[in-house]
């Protein structure tokens, strides 16, 4: 199978018919940045090509910025003269002046003779901050035995999937003690893939051309052939699962590795400055730390000595003395703190993350045990749940909370709930090994539809039979629409679940879940009620390879009842879903001025959206607010 390859928006190839004559113009549209800044300039050209064409194509090229629902800024308008067989190139520029989120730059050519219109857009996003704006990080191996081409390829896939943020891992010659390369080529100390200083930096500069973000992959321990004879003769570094110091590291294959002694002050500024070092030297935007910069998860057992095969139930340094301070949280915390002023002093504008599960105490959750760690680790940083969807041959994931898509979906609730509040920006992942459609576009239905954002999304595996490629439609819906996914002021203001306001009725096979993924988004003078639904799986359990595709989800219909003081005669109402080529559609309820409003929901298989405008009713202010407008009442 071919790989993803996305340089370009598909080319749209349509005959325009006419009285007269037979036009085969088409329009191919390219942009500079998947990802702009407000006041940075995006440039947009439009090829109208009528190579293919027996007569002269006439009409006029009209080039937009969409934003929100419906918005639209005029970028430019061209009249448009082709010979047959001619083609053209036109040039626009456009500079968003805020925020917008997510954007479509949509280039339409409206044919003169036919009456018809051909289009073609690009999805994008304009954010200052894109941690919390993009809906998934991709995630590139080692890129040694890849040519610069290859290089320029592999970002390109990522920006037109709608992925602007991308992680390299698995790139350096050990962790820990080599962050920064001494030669040009080595293989990574994890993987032992082929990496080079070339690759490394031409994936970063590609990336950045586009408007990317890259993160580097951290963890605090020694992998590799160097850091196996670095080990040796440098025991202070290094903790042990062992009172004795006999296991100086453990394999897994040919790999080596151990775990580094981060109350050895030598030792942790060493790694600090390295990772410091190479972070600048390749110019990553950030760093997400594997773990973190701690090692107690409990007072009585780590993440460390788990990795070293649960041989101990605390580590010890290189004299036997265990290492259980009387304070696991605060110590957790002072660690992650030092970190943030040893690394952050040399490079203060870099972004962070940390992979640590966070969700409930029975599936290990940290953020009741350490709050204050947590609370550090989270507040304005990427979190990532590793909670890999890995599974045996038989397809069931390893992981419990995976088993079953009750449990992903009320653990997707509270997680995601919790990473809200403290202004943290979910990530879950991986979903790398999927091999089944309906699995991937189920999970990543959860995943947007409860304000989290995917990890580990790499166009390129094609993995999935006669489909080839992750459902990159998903990704670029949710990069468009994700100020309605995930913005920070999206809230519960009825903390009921479901909103007592909303009710659902479809004639699917199983309930049409919306309980837990109904949310409030007071935004630009209004206020919207965002509701996604989701088709259930036809099989509770999980299975990443043998998902059977489910039944379509057929006159579903969704009542919602206007919250008192907005007026229902300025209200819209939207149908959205990846799932449909129009992706939104503004909708006309029978009676849109009767207190309990009916939206019918076209058929869909995985997800869509009801999204309920309501302008703030301006006219009505109260005497006591200081000219404040009236808030909605939730009753």
């Amino acid at each position: 199978m071919s790989h993803f390859r996305v340089p370009i928006l598909i080319l749209l190839f349509l005959s325009i018919m006419s009285a007269m004559t037979v036009h085969a113009a088409s329009l191919d549209l390219k942009v500079d940045r998947v990802v702009v800044a407000p006041e940075q300039q995006q440039n947009i050209r439009v090829i109208c090509d009528n190579m293919q064409g027996k007569d002269s194509c006439i009409g006029t090229l009209h080039v937009y910025v969409e934003h929100n629902l419906s918005s639209r800024i005029e970028v430019g308008k061209q009249k448009v003269n082709l010979e047959a067989g001619a083609k053209k190139t036109f040039q626009f520029a456009w500079q968003p002046e805020e925020d917008y989120w997510g954007c479509s730059v949509k280039a339409e050519l409206v044919v003169s003779q036919a009456s018809a219109v051909k289009s073609n857009r690009y999805d994008f996003v304009v954010t200052r901050n894109l941690v919390k704006a993009s809906p998934a990080m991709g995630v590139s191996h080692s890129g040694g035995s890849l040519n610069t081409d290859q290089l320029d390829e592999r970002a390109s896939e990522f920006a037109d999937g709608g992925i602007p943020l991308l992680e390299i891992f698995s790139w350096t010659p050990d962790l820990w003690e080599h962050i920064n390369p001494r030669e040009s080529s080595w293989k990574a100390g994890q993987g032992g893939f082929p990496e080079s200083v070339k690759s490394i930096s031409t994936l970063i500069e590609r990336a950045h051309t586009r408007g990317m973000k890259v993160y580097s992959y951290a963890q605090n321990s020694f992998r590799g052939k160097i850091g196996e004879d670095w080990s040796q003769s440098n025991t202070e570094d290094l903790l042990f699962p062992d009172p004795e110091a006999k296991v100086i590291g453990r394999r897994s294959g040919d790999a080596f590795v151990a775990y580094s002694n981060p109350f050895n002050i030598k030792t942790l500024n060493r790694g600090l400055d390295e990772y410091a070092e190479a972070l600048k030297r390749f110019e990553f935007d950030g760093i997400r730390w594997d773990g973190h910069p701690g090692i107690f998860y409990t007072p009585i057992s780590d993440w460390i000595s788990r990795c070293n095969g649960s041989t101990s139930s605390y580590p010890y340094n290189d004299k036997g003395q265990p290492l259980v301070p009387d304070d696991p949280d605060g110590t957790n915390a002072q660690l992650v703190r030092y970190t943030y002023d040893r690394i952050g002093k040399k490079l203060p504008k870099l972004k962070w993350g940390f992979n640590i599960t966070m969700g409930p105490r029975e599936i290990g959750g940290h953020n009741t045990r350490f709050p204050q760690m947590f609370r550090m680790l989270a507040t304005g940083n990427m979190i990532l749940h590793e909670s890999h969807v890995h599974c045996g041959p038989d397809g069931r994931p390893y992981i419990a909370s995976n088993q079953r898509w009750n449990t992903i979906q009320d653990d997707l609730a509270y997680s995601s709930e919790l990473l809200h509040i403290l202004g943290g920006y979910i990530y879950r992942g991986d979903v790398g090994i999927g091999r089944n459609e309906p699995f991937l576009k189920h999970l990543f239905s959860m995943y947007f539809a409860s304000r989290t954002r995917v990890f580990g999304v790499n166009p390129w595996y094609g993995s999935i039979p006669d489909a080839g490629k992750f459902p990159l439609d998903y990704t670029r819906f949710a990069l468009r629409y994700n100020k309605f996914l995930f913005h920070p002021s999206l809230n519960r203001i009825n903390p009921q679940v479901p909103l007592q306001r909303i009710s659902v009725s479809s004639n699917a096979p199983f309930p049409v879940r919306f309980e837990s993924t109904c949310y409030d988004l007071f935004q630009d003078q209004k206020l919207y009620t965002v509701i996604n639904l989701l088709n259930s799986p036809l099989t509770e359990q999980v299975n990443v390879f043998n998902t059977p595709e489910p039944k379509l989800a057929e006159k579903t219909v969704v009542n919602i009842r206007t919250p008192l003081g907005l007026d229902a005669k300025t209200a819209r109402y939207y149908v959205l879903s990846p799932e449909w080529e129009q992706r939104a559609i503004l909708v006309k309820p029978e009676s849109p001025t009767h207190p309990v409003v009916s939206i019918n929901v076209p058929s869909f298989k995985y997800w869509a959206m009801v999204i309920c405008e309501y302008p703030v009713i301006s006219e009505n202010k109260d005497k006591a607010s200081q000219n404040q407008s009236f808030l909605p009442v939730y009753d």
